[in-house]
């Protein structure tokens, strides 16, 4: 199953206060969250959790938890605008793909 190490991996930093104010177990307990809400999503595993899903959950993880520096979604106001964390990920969709107990079809 995925881990703090693998989310903090995947967000190229070595601990959770680097990435915004905070410590692992808060970032524990996202993960946690975030690992619940795609689990309730997908059809039982026979043999363990596929390794599209593990990557997916990190990804959503990581996702979240740079969403709690973002005010109303707002990442960075830059010369060319605004730049918005939207709260759909097409490449966590994607990894879910088939795995995803409500497909139709």
């Amino acid at each position: 199953m995925a881990t703090v190490p693998d989310v903090l991996s995947w967000l190229s930093i070595t601990s959770a206060s680097e990435a915004i104010t905070g410590d692992d177990g808060e970032l524990s307990r996202v993960l946690d969250a975030v690992t619940e809400d795609i689990m309730g999503q997908c059809i039982p595993f026979a043999n363990g959790v596929p390794s599209p899903v593990e990557q997916a959950i990190v990804m959503a993880t990581a996702r979240l938890w740079k969403r709690k520096g973002t005010p109303e979604g707002v990442m960075i106001f830059g010369p060319d605008g605004v730049i918005r964390v939207g709260a759909f990920d097409a490449d966590v969709e994607k990894l879910l793909g088939s795995y995803n107990a409500f497909n139709v079809g």
